[in-house]
């Protein structure tokens, strides 16, 4: 099972169907997911869902927002160990680039094919982050 902050896979998402949700359950299920993400401080404010709402207004693909938290809890969790911690992301507009940065690799000819595997591999690289430092914590006491 995996832990609660992982964030979880999202269903596939098309702009056709996006409009059979209303803009509130969107809204919701995409706070939800950005709370859960790790490195985040697992509240959104009345700025994050004013954000959300947009993001509805312009077709965003659920997924394609929640594979964008993936991207960067990974890229913040997976960085060099000797630098200082990073402070919690504590607004949904640090992912607005990731978004972008998605939207294109989903749909860039080079990257569509590998585009769900890929972020299936950056969700399992969540799951084993702990196991992963602590390996590092325990080699360096060595």
């Amino acid at each position: 099972m995996d832990p609660p902050c992982v964030i979880p896979k999202a269903e596939p998402a098309s702009s056709h169907n996006l409009m059979d949700i209303s803009q509130n359950h969107y809204v919701r299920r995409l706070l939800t997911a950005y709370c859960q993400t790790p490195t985040t401080a697992g509240r959104a404010h009345r700025q994050d869902r004013l954000l959300a709402a947009r993001f509805y207004e312009r077709h965003i693909p659920l997924d394609v927002i929640e594979n964008a938290f993936v991207l960067g809890a990974v890229r913040r969790l997976y960085r060099d160990p000797q630098d200082p911690p990073l402070p919690l992301v504590r607004s949904l507009h640090y992912f607005c680039g990731l978004i972008e940065e998605v939207l294109d690799l989903k749909t860039h000819p080079k990257t569509k094919s590998a585009y769900f595997r890929y972020f299936e591999y950056l969700r399992h690289k969540i799951r084993i982050f702990d196991s992963f430092k602590q390996r590092f914590i325990e080699s360096r006491k060595t």
